[in-house]
């Protein structure tokens, strides 16, 4: 398979106007069968490596999550540095940019090989957490060694059919890139976690986010396909 036996399959895929509630899971879905009975999916994996199909809009994707490193635990991180969420338990929830002016006083700063967290407590900006870029960098190409497609779709709300609209081929990616789009506040990190009634900690996960149309300015090869 090549890059035009890869544009005509979503051409093709287009041609059906798939009857879909407008939820990416079942357009994901529906494409995916799509390939399966043209026994196309593991030639496309194996070609191309991950796809991703997105909505036509400026919402955060998530490249992977990473657990921050600290001094103290979950426990204590939440009991010192968090609130009570609308349950009245006490917890963690942050979505944390480069930017230092945060209602939260939650920013974060690469300072030599990593990415450190501060929190800023009347004018002293406190270390809290941090994360080895090595780390990101590990994270980010274990998961988009390959080729990446992003294929955006758009949904017709009368009829409710789907039709992709622009697909992506990224390729090469830049670890000068990705420092980049951190120190320029293109990446955000999320950070949720709480407490149980029984004391035990639930995290939701620490994402590393970014907007889809800044995803490109990850790799060094973008090429647009639809």
């Amino acid at each position: 398979m090549n890059i035009n036996d890869l544009t005509n399959l979503f051409l093709e895929f287009n041609k059906h106007g798939e009857m879909l509630h407008n939820n990416q899971n079942l357009i994901s879905k529906s494409f995916e069968s799509f390939l399966v009975e043209n026994s196309m999916i593991s030639i496309l994996s194996t070609n191309f490596g991950n796809v991703n199909i997105s909505a036509n809009n400026n919402n955060l994707m998530t490249m992977f999550s990473l657990e921050p490193k600290k001094n103290i635990t979950w426990f204590d991180f939440i009991n010192l540095y968090g609130h009570a969420d609308y349950r009245g338990r006490p917890s963690f929830s942050a979505t944390i940019t480069n930017f230092k002016n945060t209602s939260n006083g939650l920013f974060f700063e690469i300072e030599d090989d990593k990415l450190v967290i501060f929190k800023n407590n009347n004018s002293i900006n406190e270390k809290i957490a941090h994360f080895n870029i090595l780390d990101i960098i590990n994270k980010f190409s274990d998961k988009y060694r390959n080729r990446m497609i992003l294929a955006l779709y758009n949904i017709n709300k009368v009829d409710k059919t789907v039709l992709f609209s622009e697909v992506y081929q990224f390729a090469n990616f830049s670890k000068t890139n990705l420092i980049q789009c951190i120190n320029s506040g293109l990446i955000t990190i999320d950070i949720q976690a709480n407490l149980a009634p029984n004391g035990s900690v639930h995290t939701h996960g620490t994402l590393f986010r970014i907007r889809k149309k800044s995803f490109k300015f990850m790799f060094e090869e973008v090429k647009r396909i639809l």
